[in-house]
């Protein structure tokens, strides 16, 4: 076979696996719901439960997803400036510990000259 027709090919498959990945990317959900992690009758899954029942659950937590509106992604500045004031307004809602989102988030750096945060998002 020619190289020529290999490379081709090759590039094919590529694709073809490439669309395959996109596709089934797209039909991700969350699911957090951890029973849903170990199966039925497995010890861990066992002794979780049973401690939950004793103690209760510490799932106390929200999860927001957000979606960008239709011709922007999510690394768009004006909708990550609208991300970050909704992570702002959160912080000050009553009960609310912490909140976390891509705009705070940040990479710790240790240089010669000491350390800092990077943010992820400039």
């Amino acid at each position: 076979m020619p190289l020529r027709r290999l490379a081709h090919l090759t590039l094919l498959v590529l694709a073809l696996l490439t669309g395959l990945a996109g596709y089934y990317a797209s039909q991700l959900r969350f699911n957090y719901n951890f029973n849903d992690f170990y199966p039925a009758g497995d010890p861990d899954l066992d002794y979780y439960q049973g401690y939950t029942q004793r103690f209760g659950n510490d799932n106390d937590y929200l999860l927001l997803a957000l979606e960008a509106p239709a011709g922007q992604t999510v690394f768009a500045p004006h909708f990550l400036a609208q991300v970050d004031s909704l992570t702002r307004g959160a912080r000050h809602l009553p009960h609310v510990l912490s909140v976390t989102s891509p705009t705070t988030l940040t990479n710790p750096v240790v240089e010669g000259f000491g350390f800092y945060n990077l943010p992820y998002l400039h």
